[in-house]
């Protein structure tokens, strides 16, 4: 991933360890929370920048982790998620 970012430690799994359930997740000014921080960190940012001057369609695989990226945005809605049966019946009156 960017920068090393290691599998697991994008914005979801920021907010499940050290966000929302844990005490390591920065506040701005205000006092709200920033899940984001690390992606707006100065050397993120730049790294962004320089890579966004050279990625065309034909490189965007090299210059971007778009499987990581599909997979938590994909999470992000219930979807890919290893403990999930998603073959399973589900009656949506027993839900809630």
């Amino acid at each position: 991933g960017l920068l090393g970012r290691q599998r697991g430690e994008g914005l979801l799994g920021r907010q499940r360890g050290d966000g929302l359930y844990g005490a390591g997740m920065p506040v701005d000014e205000a006092g709200r929370l920033r899940a984001d921080a690390r992606e707006l960190a100065a050397p993120v940012q730049a790294e962004v920048r320089r890579r966004w001057e050279q990625v065309t369609t034909a490189n965007l695989g090299e210059l971007a982790d778009l499987a990581e990226f599909q997979a938590e945005f994909l999470a992000l809605f219930g979807f890919g998620l290893d403990d999930v049966d998603y073959g399973a019946d589900v009656d949506p009156r027993g839900i809630g």
